[in-house]
């Protein structure tokens, strides 16, 4: 069997409704990414890894985010586990970020692109 016909057969089984449609408006009014649940997330996670590295928003774009991490990170640990704290801080306000770019600045300094999905 064919992908395409399995596809088919698959979107033919699901039929949206009404009721998808409000979670859907639901979800994407209350669960996208804004600068106050943003600031929110970035003091989160100042509070809790300052001063071995902080976080503060650079830009912010549709569903992406560029974040600027600074700090004397802890080598041993893992530069990236940094960004991907943010990502689990994120995850408790209920946004669901992936990161789509990394690039490191200085020495200790890196910007960060991620994408909310």
């Amino acid at each position: 069997m064919s992908r395409l016909r399995i596809r088919q057969e698959i979107l033919g089984l699901f039929k949206p409704n009404f009721y998808f449609f409000v979670c859907l408006v639901v979800y994407w009014r209350f669960y996208k990414v804004n600068e106050k649940t943003v600031n929110k997330i970035i003091n989160e996670y100042n509070r809790l890894r300052s001063p071995e590295a902080t976080s503060s928003l650079t830009k912010m774009k549709d569903n992406k985010l560029w974040l600027k991490f600074q700090g004397p990170f802890c080598e041993s640990c893992g530069v990236y586990d940094y960004f991907e704290d943010f990502i689990i801080e994120a995850q408790n306000e209920k946004i669901k970020l992936i990161i789509k770019s990394i690039e490191q600045i200085d020495v200790e300094t890196y910007f960060v692109q991620f994408e909310n999905f």
